[in-house]
């Protein structure tokens, strides 16, 4: 429910800024702005909980910066520079495209792993689950995956319907 959430955020937020985005896309192309919007959500992922703590009336939290965290933040930085980098004119060309999946996969492989680590020492451990932001992290990875494998296209605004 989180990830269709997550969806409609990014593609109704993205529709919404197309039609102001031509200055935005003569800096990161026709296609580095919902990239780049995608990559924003998750690194806001990494600020969030990724792990919940709670034992009884104490009870804490763990943002994404560790661990395998770091491989999301890792990619997070590889979409901004397939993004600022190559033409700009037209949408990515095979190389920053290339950088730009591998880089969306790292997001979302870093959240898995971390997932899967903490599932498999924290599932009897008490009080201890998934953060939300380990769950929009995810879900950030596989979006741009999707989106820039061309499964999920985003409407132009600019052509009459």
């Amino acid at each position: 429910m989180r990830s269709v959430l997550f969806a409609i955020l990014v593609i109704g937020f993205s529709y919404w800024c197309r039609p102001y985005g031509d200055a935005l896309s003569r800096v990161v192309g026709t296609h580095g702005y919902t990239t780049l919007i995608i990559a924003g959500v998750a690194f806001i992922s990494l600020i969030l909980p990724w792990v919940s703590i709670s034992f009884g009336f104490a009870g804490g939290s763990v943002n994404g910066f560790r661990s395998w965290g770091i491989l999301s933040l890792l990619g997070v930085i590889g979409i901004v520079i397939s993004c600022l980098m190559g033409n700009k004119a037209v949408q990515f060309d095979e190389t920053f495209k290339k950088v730009a999946l591998g880089s969306f996969g790292a997001i979302g492989l870093g959240a898995l792993i971390f997932f899967i680590r903490l599932s498999s020492y924290g599932g009897g451990f008490g009080g201890v689950s998934a953060g939300f932001g380990l769950w929009l992290c995810l879900a950030a990875g596989v979006f741009g995956v999707i989106f820039l494998l061309g499964i999920i296209k985003l409407p132009d605004p600019k052509k009459p319907s």
